[in-house]
């Protein structure tokens, strides 16, 4: 994935800042050559060095998460709806 520059993060406490203060991300999955992408509430588990998510037991995208060996976390920031009113 291209990362401008200036948008790099290198401060592994900086990152697992940013998905602390912004916990809603996509995470998008691969299967059978198909990607799919769900929006996940996230919180990283500092204690085991590990990235948490909660997905509903019939969400299909479970089974890409068991069997793929590599799957992208998307945070980008501060989220907010605007109504269309």
């Amino acid at each position: 994935m291209y990362i401008p520059e200036v948008f790099e993060i290198h401060d592994n406490e900086k990152a697992i800042r940013l998905i602390e203060d912004n916990s809603f991300g996509d995470l998008v999955t691969s299967h059978k050559g198909l990607l799919s992408s769900n929006k996940v509430p996230f919180f990283f588990d500092r204690g085991t060095n590990m990235l948490c998510g909660h997905f509903g037991k019939n969400n299909p995208q479970l089974i890409d998460i068991a069997e793929s060996k590599e799957v992208l976390a998307i945070f980008t920031g501060p989220q907010g709806y605007i109504s269309p009113q």
